[in-house]
């Protein structure tokens, strides 16, 4: 994108001349407070030593109060564990619990020499052992008769106690705890922090320091001096004399009114209070001859700061909202294009390419979780491809749940894949949100700007194209655009067009019919036809029926093109009953799709109907892979079919995953042989062959056997021989015509007549 696209607000034309009115009217204000300050020093410098005397005692007392509460503390735990060591009933969980309710103590536990609790108050940590570095084994291993800690965090609970221990002469200890919270926010009352918090809200108070004997700040209402050395020359002084220090210094780059007093107990020095005033506050008689000059400055001030500002950030915003996401942040679809067109148009890289990352099971996850699960997992996505971003990329939120990146300076092809492989190496791991962990199904496809006419139109259309070229069942696939797969699109495309115009045009001739005769072995007659969809494109010329029915289902076209052969197929066999042939059947291969659809018996019943056709005459045929997808949804509907007169057959059986137990079970009359095996009755011999025996399991299953693809007189006189009951293929006949397949009849008819 052009540098002009996003850049800061140039703020030099406001601040160059805020800054001169700003230190004119600083300079006037200080000569004029300044000859009024001194007068007031005096008078603070009094209020300073007073306020310091009166709160040092305060700190003292502190000091002794929380001495004391830690010697009662640890008297108590003394007294208690010892007491404890002598009852001779200690050794049980439930006595140790009536123990610590009688002497008021949270924790007893009873250690044995190991370290490992083996009683326990309230029977809670019974089978714990302390481990290398936690305090109870640093007790154990010292060898101590006696020891009481500071209080600490219990490493299991993550609560505050004091604990003390008492060793008995076998080698096991007792641990008595006493929970501290109420002790500690007691205690916290007195400390030299909080009672400095409590002096620094009086007004003027700048800050308030405690420093040690040994010249460390230890206390400080401005909490970024503890912990600093203080080793001024002052401080030095007071702790020398012991004598109170008045002056002015500089504390944060401001002038302040320092009183250092030494705090002393018993001839004994602990360290100095510091009170640092501030020397320019609270002084009326400044307020007053600053106050006007200040809300007129501020009041410019601040009108013109917020006219500026304003557009400012509006102009921010507008930019975000065109050219950024708003979700992942990261530069969007518009942002994309201008920016490949610079690359193509003005860039000085000589090679570009165009990566487009795309999530399989988004949708699927969008669905079963919802979408702000979905937008976590897009921002977690963002997240992971920065990691590739260098000089040379830049990643891109392109729609939905694609991303994009621009690649430039390149080495080779090789180069590129080695990159892609990187991207999608990102999502090989499970992707981590609040609501938990999801593997991602990704693709890639990758564009080479290597038509130099190439616009960013172009190669985001080339980078789709190249995505969806993809095998979606394949995971983690890399693919390069050729100009392959445009010509397939452009074909794909115009196959479907002409599909939509049968579909709507009944009598388009461009679809047909074609009919390959059924012949039962028993009769030696033909009692019917399987029904051939043929598309015929005009410049194309005859398309696969593999080719034009995936490109059907996968446009959703399908269901219709499907009702449009049963129409067709109703239309041949209404003119087979007016030639006299009312008892030859037909049978039409069903998708998983149209057979799943809630309307399709009802659909198929309505065009029996208006084409008075008799359900017996119109047979189903499906695949073993629609029931391999929804076994158990797809028998039942095939049952419902059934209960209607309609029959049904298992087309290219053997060829599948079907069980016997499942073939025994299927609501099915018929079973069609697939070609493969009829081949082999030319290629092995009878011994090596499993057809007879397809065969033989269908008729014990009552179900009818149909040889398909039976091209030479050997495969006949084999299924003859093994009962099959009916044939079909180029040896009975190449499909027909509707019109060829009435003269086949008529002449089949005539020869019987004749014979």
């Amino acid at each position: 994108m052009k540098k002009s696209r996003i850049k800061n607000l140039d703020l030099r034309y406001f601040a160059i001349p805020f800054s001169i009115i700003f230190a004119l009217f600083s300079v006037f204000m200080y000569r004029d407070v300044m000859q009024r300050v001194e007068g007031m020093n005096e008078e603070l410098e009094h209020y300073a030593l007073a306020i310091t005397d009166r709160y040092t005692s305060s700190l003292l007392n502190a000091s002794d109060a929380q001495e004391i509460i830690e010697q009662l503390l640890e008297d108590k735990l003394q007294i208690v564990s010892e007491a404890i060591l002598l009852l001779e009933d200690r050794k049980d969980s439930d006595k140790l619990t009536e123990i610590g309710e009688r002497f008021q103590v949270d924790e007893i536990h009873l250690y044995d020499p190991s370290g490992e609790i083996i009683y326990s108050k309230e029977n809670k940590y019974v089978g714990w052992k302390a481990y290398e570095g936690h305090p109870v084994d640093a007790f154990m291993k010292s060898g101590e008769k006696y020891l009481v800690e500071d209080i600490r965090k219990d490493s299991e609970s993550e609560n505050y106690y004091k604990y003390a221990y008492i060793r008995d002469a076998d080698g096991s200890f007792i641990q008595i705890g006493i929970h501290t919270d109420k002790i500690r926010y007691f205690l916290d009352r007195f400390t030299m922090q909080r009672m400095l918090d409590q002096l620094a809200d009086y007004d003027y108070i700048h800050n308030l320091m405690f420093i040690s004997s040994d010249l460390k700040v230890e206390a400080s209402s401005l909490k970024e001096y503890i912990g600093r050395p203080a080793a001024e020359n002052q401080f030095v002084k007071t702790l020398a004399t012991g004598e109170i220090h008045t002056e002015r210094t500089v504390l944060k780059n401001q002038e302040v009114f320092r009183v250092s007093v030494p705090v002393k107990r018993n001839g004994y020095n602990y360290g100095i209070l510091a009170v640092y005033w501030e020397t320019a506050q609270s002084s009326a008689e400044i307020r007053g001859i600053i106050f006007q000059g200040v809300l007129k400055f501020t009041v410019v001030s601040v009108m013109l700061f917020s006219i500026m500002y304003y557009g400012y950030r509006k102009n921010r915003r507008n930019i975000q909202l065109a050219f950024y996401d708003e979700l992942t942040g990261l530069p969007n679809q518009t942002y994309l294009e201008d920016h490949l067109e610079e690359l193509l148009t003005h860039g000085k890289q000589k090679k570009v390419a165009l990566m487009m990352l795309n999530c399989n099971n988004f949708k699927v996850l969008n669905m079963t979780y919802g979408y702000r699960y979905g937008n976590d997992i897009l921002k977690e996505m963002a997240k992971k491809l920065e990691a590739i971003t260098g000089k040379n990329r830049k990643i891109f939120r392109f729609d939905g749940d694609r991303f994009a990146v621009v690649v430039g300076d390149y080495k080779d092809k090789d180069q590129l894949r080695e990159l892609g492989e990187e991207v999608l190496s990102l999502f090989k791991h499970p992707i981590s949100t609040a609501a938990g962990s999801q593997f991602l199904s990704m693709e890639l496809s990758i564009v080479e700007n290597k038509n130099q006419k190439n616009t960013s139109d172009k190669m985001i259309q080339d980078a789709a194209l190249a995505l969806s070229s993809i095998n979606h069942n394949e995971q983690f696939a890399i693919s390069f655009y050729e100009e392959a797969m445009e010509d397939q699109l452009k074909r794909q495309d115009r196959i479907e067009k002409v599909l939509r115009g049968c579909i709507l045009n009944f009598d388009d001739e461009q679809f047909s019919l074609a009919f390959q005769p059924k012949v039962n072995l028993a009769t030696n007659e033909v009692e019917g036809f399987e029904a051939l969809a043929r598309l015929n494109v005009e410049g194309v010329g005859p398309i696969s029926p593999l080719e034009f029915i995936s490109i059907a289902e996968e446009r959703h076209l399908i269901y219709d093109l499907g009702n449009l052969i049963f129409w067709r197929t109703g239309q041949f066999l209404e003119k087979l009953k007016e030639r006299g042939y009312e008892d030859m059947t037909v049978s039409v291969n069903v998708s998983g799709i149209q057979l799943l659809r809630e309307t399709f018996l009802t659909d198929f019943q309505n065009i029996l109907k208006i084409c008075s056709i008799s359900p017996e005459r119109l047979e189903l045929e499906i695949t073993e892979s629609v029931l391999l997808s929804n076994y158990e949804l797809v028998n039942r509907k095939l049952e419902q079919i059934k209960e209607k007169g309609i029959l049904i057959s298992l087309d290219d059986f053997g060829t599948g995953f079907s069980s016997l137990s499942r073939l025994r079970d299927m609501n099915i009359d018929i079973v069609k042989i697939d070609k493969y095996f009829i081949d082999k009755i030319v290629e092995h011999s009878e011994d090596k062959l499993i057809t007879a025996d397809i065969i033989s399991m269908a008729h014990k299953f009552g179900l009818q056997a149909v040889a398909e693809g039976v091209e030479e007189k050997l495969q006949m006189d084999y299924l003859i021989k093994y009962h099959c009951d009916v044939v079909q293929g180029y040896y009975i006949s190449k499909p027909l015509s509707a019109k060829e397949a009435v003269v086949f009849l008529d002449e089949k008819k005539q020869n019987k007549t004749d014979q």
